[in-house]
Order: structure tokens, then sequence, then C-alpha cells
């Protein structure tokens, strides 16, 4: 039995246990000095000192000095029994154990606890964002710890923004609609108990998300306090984007739901919430190139493309007309915003084409951005209709 008021020490000679064959190993120490090892159970702790100095398991201890070991259950647990050198102690209730080291034989000191008061097993989650904790008599208590009967659980809650909770213990809703943040739950018996709370939100929102391409990344905040992709952000409020280039990368473009921003220099873009529905933005980023030399020639001709319509399975011809050449890459992109086909073009003249074959009809943007051998850049952005 555990009686937690009483404190027994008792002194054990270690020539009790000297009928114990003990194999040389690690723990092996010089004639004066014999090798100390301790260890606890589940459910509590075990501590050495010697002449009030911690050691730790495995240290040597000199002939004639006494251990103190000193057993800590843990909140609803008491001592089951202690062992030396395998051999059970006949008082199991003492909470410190006075070993007298007799000689060098090594030593091995073992305690172990057991339940000393009936108790039920606590699981608790937050469920659709936000957070939730528990504690008893005021300490933080984890989701599968045991807590003893007669004990009350204090749940907190911490939702979100703009959210209404929902309480249920096991798998019951709470019919009182006045809690807020706060539950609590009193275990009268050991049956196990699961505590959850959901959020839902109460004020229209819209669902964002954002993404930076190679080269780079984003981040996003609302109210100055950071986002993250796929979060859900009020109506009525502001998104600030911010794009942050990898070395030697600039922006090269912004996206909001597909549609390309007009000034794609600036690193910061906001977005106004002003309805439900979903919001994606998203910025790629470029090679950084040297301005031209004013000396050099700027970059001027036309750029022209055609048949318009083409017919599937024919064939959209580009050409440059300009001082010098241009080359680059140029993306085909569907009326849903997909990405459809990939074209290189270079030189003067006739410097590429769009194969349609296999191209369903409908109205399909080409664009992308072309650069000279000195910098200047050519950005295009092109309708092309494809019919039967």
């Amino acid at each position: 039995m555990y009686i937690s008021a009483k404190r027994t020490t008792a002194i054990i000679p270690v020539a009790v246990v000297l009928c114990l064959t003990f194999a040389a190993g690690p723990l092996a120490a010089p004639p004066d000095r014999a090798a100390v090892t301790f260890r606890a159970g589940a459910g509590g702790t075990l501590t050495a000192a010697v002449d009030g100095v911690p050691i730790v398991s495995g240290d040597s201890v000199g002939v004639g000095k006494s251990v103190a070991f000193t057993a800590i259950p843990a909140a609803g647990y008491g001592i089951a029994y202690w062992t030396v050198n395998g051999a059970a102690v006949a008082d199991t209730s003492m909470r410190t154990l006075l070993m007298g080291i007799s000689n060098a034989a090594p030593v091995d000191v073992a305690v172990s606890f057991e339940r000393t008061s009936p108790c039920a097993a606590v699981t608790f989650r937050a469920e659709g964002g936000g957070a939730l904790t528990a504690s008893v008599d005021g300490v933080p208590i984890s989701s599968g710890d045991s807590v003893g009967v007669g004990k009350n659980i204090v749940f907190t809650a911490v939702p979100p923004p703009g959210t209404a909770l929902r309480w249920t213990v096991n798998g019951s809703a709470i019919a009182d609609t006045s809690l807020v943040d706060m539950l609590i739950v009193g275990i009268s018996n050991t049956a196990p108990v699961n505590v959850a709370v959901s959020f839902k939100r109460t004020s229209p929102c819209a669902a964002v998300t954002f993404r930076a391409e190679a080269n780079g990344k984003v981040t996003a905040v609302v109210d100055g306090v950071p986002i993250s992709s796929g979060d859900s952000v009020d109506v009525g409020k502001n998104v600030v984007f911010t794009a942050v280039p990898a070395a030697g990368y600039v922006i090269a473009r912004w996206r909001s739901n597909e549609t390309e921003i007009a000034d794609t220099s600036t690193r910061t873009l906001i977005v106004g919430i002003s309805n439900t529905t979903p919001v994606d933005v998203a910025v790629s980023f470029e090679k950084y190139v040297e301005p031209p030399d004013t000396s050099t020639v700027p970059l001027s001709g036309v750029l022209t493309f055609g048949p318009s319509p083409v017919r599937s399975g024919g064939e959209v011809a580009i050409f440059w007309d300009g001082n010098k050449e241009i080359g680059g890459e140029l993306l085909v992109f569907n009326a849903l915003g997909d990405k459809v086909d990939r074209i290189n073009v270079n030189g003067v003249g006739k410097i590429g084409a769009w194969d349609t074959r296999g191209v369903v009809k409908g109205t399909y943007l080409m664009r992308g951005m072309l650069r000279d051998k000195d910098g200047f850049k050519c950005r295009v952005l092109m309708l092309v209709g494809v019919v039967r």
C-alpha cells in the first residue's frame, strides 16, 4: 500500500546480496569503489546522491560511502516495490532507500510504481483550425493522459477569427450554446473521455492560394498577420503579397486568377477580397539582365503572326521584322488558363511556328518575353483562334 505521508529510511548493507554472482563487464570498478546502477519503471522517477551530491546511473562510489536513492511517484501513483540486485526489499512503501557500500561488488537498484487511485484516459482535439488545451488543477495535460476520478478538466479553445464553436463529449454535442471558449468536464468514473471542439466560419470569406514559381518566394499578410496558402480571408479585407526574388533574379510577372497584372516591376501586390470567389495569385521570376549601354541601338521592329483563325492541324507562323535578331520562348494557354504548348523562337523573319495538330477549337493566348543580344526586351501577347 502506498501512503504518501510515510517516509521511511532503511539501511541495507551490501552484504545481504553477496550471494549473487556478477559478470565482469563495463561496470567493473577499482577495488575500493563499486559501480552503482539504478532505474525507475513507468509512473515515476528515481534519483541518487552521495553526501548530498547527485550521481548518475553507472557512476562508481567509494567503499564506505552511502547512496541515498529517492523515488518520486507521478500523480496518482505509489511505490509498488524496490529491488536490490534483483532481490525484493521487504518495505515497499519507503520513498528513500539508503544503501551502504561495504565492498566493490556492483550494486543495481530498481523501483517500480503502481496506480493508487482509479482514473480515466482523456483524449481531446480541435477540428477545422484553432487550438484546444486542457488542464487539471491548473497543470496542463496532453491528449491521452490519465486523470483521477473526482478531478475536473478545464478545456480551453482558441478559435480562429470569425468562427463559432461546437463542443462534443464522447461524440455527443453539448446543448449549452452559450459556451464560448471553455468547457469543464468532471471525471466521475474510469470510462474514457473524448472531447472535441470544431470551428465554423460565421462571416463570408474567400479561399486564398498563392505560389511563387522557381527562383524566388512569395508571402502574404492580412492586417499585418501572415497567412498560409489555402487560408480563408474575410470579405472586405486586403491581402498584401510580397515577392522576394532569388539572387540574380527579378520579377517577371504577377498573375491574379490567371489574369496578368500590368505593372510587373512591383514587389508588392495588394488584392482586395470583395466576394467569396476563390483568389489565386502567382508570381514568376527571370534572370536579371544589366541595362544595355546607351550607345547600343535600341530594339525596334514589328512582330506578326498568322493566320488567325487557324484550322486545327494547321500552323500559325510567327514573323519578326526588326533591326536585330530576337529570341526566347512563347507559352500558349487555353481559355481556362491551362498551358497547352511551348514555342521556341529565334532570328529575323519567320522566327517560329505553332503546330495546331490535335488542338481543339477555341481561343488561345500566346505570350512571352523575347530579347535581343543587347538585353532589350519585347513582350508578346497574341490571341489565336482555332477552328475545325
